[in-house]
């Protein structure tokens, strides 16, 4: 808390926020799939012991749900040897709040490390992921999407060299690499109809791009290009971008194709990925699956972490969780004041990459969000 904005962020008691929904009906909707999920893996093994180990996380995610319900103070963590417990349980008594009056971020944490404490105490679960076959599903779906762009893609990559000569088309092109991992799924795949170098200096005309550009409030990508083309051309060893993954699957793969793009047209010498380390929010991979959770208190809790992302010229940050992370929750403060210790005034170049899935937002004109929505 003591390195927080002075910034009053979303609580689960306020009615007209999704922190409110969170907290109401998708928290235990989570916990009844995760509940059916291990039900299922349970019926389908043969050790007695891992069997009554399972019964024992099922029976502990009940417990968790019956807190919820009945508006419970939430505990201290277990100590499971971990070193951000204590973090956790120093912030809990502080705030000393309960499941449907608690500020939003830290419930909504607190609930995932609750869960993976559950999963800790047992050897036979310890690197079970709830939510795997969740993922893997929602990959699955992706496919043709994921073959139609890596032909795509192809023809990008082959004409990097002649981009690097066209500054406008290179710069059009990375906005467009950046928008698909902006839409995710939800792309249209007409913004990459045609990507012939000829047919690239077409697109700021495209119906597409003119469609897409109505549901963006707030674009830093051109003067993210300009960093990159400037650490491009200053720098002899090239350009650094880091980027915090957001979720597995499609939204995973074209950050793939973001970071080739980078390297291919030099635009970043290397690019550092940074995965999520225990199951976290559902939809957002782990360690394999290429995705980091980073702290908003980054500076004071992983100096190391800090340093390591201010040799970066360009922070990439993925999704809708990471821009809570980093923004808090009034929608007029701008964005390098909100994000504090990761702006520019610290030596970081930041970029968040999301679309709006909840209330926070950050860097809006006076107005702007009532006006949104009340349309």
């Amino acid at each position: 808390m003591e390195h927080d904005p002075s910034i009053e962020g979303y609580c689960t008691s306020d009615e007209s926020s999704f922190a409110y929904t969170s907290a109401h009906d998708r928290w235990s909707i989570i916990l009844t799939g995760a509940i059916a999920d291990i039900s299922e893996t349970s019926n389908t093994l043969e050790d007695p012991d891992a069997r009554a180990k399972g019964e024992r996380i099922i029976k502990g995610l009940r417990n968790l749900q019956f807190e919820i319900q009945s508006d419970a103070k939430l505990t201290p963590l277990y100590d499971d040897g971990s070193a951000e417990i204590a973090d956790y349980n120093k912030e809990l008594g502080q705030r000393n709040p309960s499941w449907l009056n608690v500020f939003w971020l830290y419930g909504e944490c607190y609930l995932y490390r609750r869960i993976r404490s559950l999963f800790l105490m047992s050897t036979k679960w310890k690197n079970y992921d709830v939510f795997a076959h969740q993922k893997s599903s929602t990959f699955q779906a992706s496919k043709p999407a994921i073959l139609e762009l890596a032909a795509r893609y192809k023809t990008v990559v082959q004409s990097a060299s002649a981009l690097v000569q066209d500054r406008s088309s290179e710069a059009l092109l990375f906005q467009e690499m950046c928008e698909i991992c902006l839409w995710g799924n939800a792309t249209d795949m007409s913004l990459l109809t045609s990507l012939t170098y000829e047919d690239i200096q077409k697109l700021q005309g495209s119906e597409a791009r003119k469609t897409q550009a109505k549901n963006v409030l707030i674009n830093d990508i051109p003067a993210a290009f300009d960093v990159l083309d400037n650490a491009r051309r200053e720098k002899r060893g090239g350009a650094q971008v880091d980027i915090v993954l957001d979720n597995p699957g499609f939204k995973l793969y074209v950050d793939l194709l973001l970071a080739g793009f980078l390297l291919s047209t030099g635009l970043a010498t290397k690019v550092v990925l940074h995965p999520k380390s225990i199951p976290w929010f559902v939809s957002d991979a782990m360690h394999a699956d290429f995705t980091n959770l980073l702290s908003w208190r980054l500076p004071h809790l992983a100096p190391g972490l800090f340093i390591e992302l201010k040799e970066s010229d360009l922070v990439i940050f993925k999704g809708d969780l990471n821009y809570r992370k980093l923004t808090g929750d009034d929608t007029t403060t701008l964005f390098p004041t909100a994000i504090g210790p990761l702006g520019t005034s610290w030596g970081v170049r930041t970029l968040a990459l999301r679309t709006c899935k909840a209330d926070v937002v950050v860097g809006l004109a006076e107005g702007e969000d009532e006006r949104l929505r009340s349309a």
